[in-house]
């Protein structure tokens, strides 16, 4: 074989592999940002659902349990 042709040859495979890292780089692109773009969905609110009001639960002590004044204090405040 002859220069050109080996040069030809190793012409064709570089322009194939930037080929194929410029395609992957593009189809990582169109993945992240439609992956993106559902998380972002999700974590901003509808406009139209009103802000949720916060509930904690009441928390009761044991009916076994001796319960000291300031205790009683600390339960009645809630």
């Amino acid at each position: 074989m002859n220069s050109k042709s080996i040069l030809q040859q190793i012409y064709l495979i570089t322009v194939t592999l930037i080929y194929m890292v410029a395609m992957v780089l593009v189809l990582t692109a169109i993945v992240a940002f439609a992956i993106s773009d559902e998380i972002l969905k999700k974590v901003k609110p509808s406009k139209k659902s009103p802000p949720q009001k916060l509930v904690y639960p009441q928390f009761k002590p044991l009916k076994n349990q001796t319960i000291s004044s300031k205790q009683e204090q600390l339960l009645n405040r809630f």
